[in-house]
């Protein structure tokens, strides 16, 4: 790892994922999800045209590619259609769990959404997570003006379960993409105003 936690050698190259998917309500900046930062300008590389006085949650945010050794070069998310993110992690009590876990990992799928919950690569690195006891949530963007679904992935059962094969923790997947697709989205409220950078 490099610095603060940063995989050393890797960068964001021409991704702006984050420029786009993330809601953002901060004192120093607010963002709709789903919309492009207008600071943001994709001309073929992805750039900031504040780079250098970026508001302090930009300076501060990685996504989990950045921070996670394990996430290949094709888990980049302009890459993978899948946006990770590495979060505190505040949940219900979980059944079975010695010790709560605090952190969590939310992929949010920014590209095809079913054809990317299906992906091998996908389904065993969500496998991996739940075996050894990492909580995944599974997230679906919302558009402009309100907040991603996010569903946790996990059950005691389901822990048991991958430990044997994928195929239930597909199922599971599956069922999960399902239920988001069917819900109406919620809409995004700002407890902030000042710097809007929605686009």
């Amino acid at each position: 790892m490099g610095a603060g936690g940063l995989v050393a050698g890797r960068d964001c190259g021409e991704c702006t994922a984050c420029c786009v998917v993330l809601c953002i309500d901060d004192p120093d900046i607010q963002k709709a999800s789903s919309e492009r930062c207008r600071h943001c300008v994709d001309s073929g590389k992805g750039s900031c045209t504040i780079y250098l006085q970026r508001p302090r949650p930009c300076r501060e945010f990685f996504c989990a590619w950045r921070h996670l050794e394990m996430l290949g070069d094709e888990w980049r998310p302009d890459r993978s259609g899948v946006f990770a993110v590495l979060e505190k992690f505040e949940p219900p009590e979980l059944p079975d769990t010695p010790e709560s876990p605090t952190m969590a990992i939310t992929l949010m799928l920014t590209g095809d959404p079913e054809k990317t919950v299906r992906e091998k690569w996908f389904v065993k690195f969500v496998c991996a997570n739940i075996v050894s006891g990492q909580p995944v949530y599974l997230s679906l963007p919302a558009p402009p003006g309100y907040l991603p679904h996010r569903v946790l992935i996990y059950s005691a059962a389901l822990t048991a379960a991958a430990r044997q094969s994928a195929e239930p923790v597909l199922a599971v997947l599956e069922q999960a993409l399902m239920f988001m697709s069917a819900q109406p989205f919620r809409e995004q409220a700002f407890a902030h105003s000042g710097n809007n950078v929605s686009h």
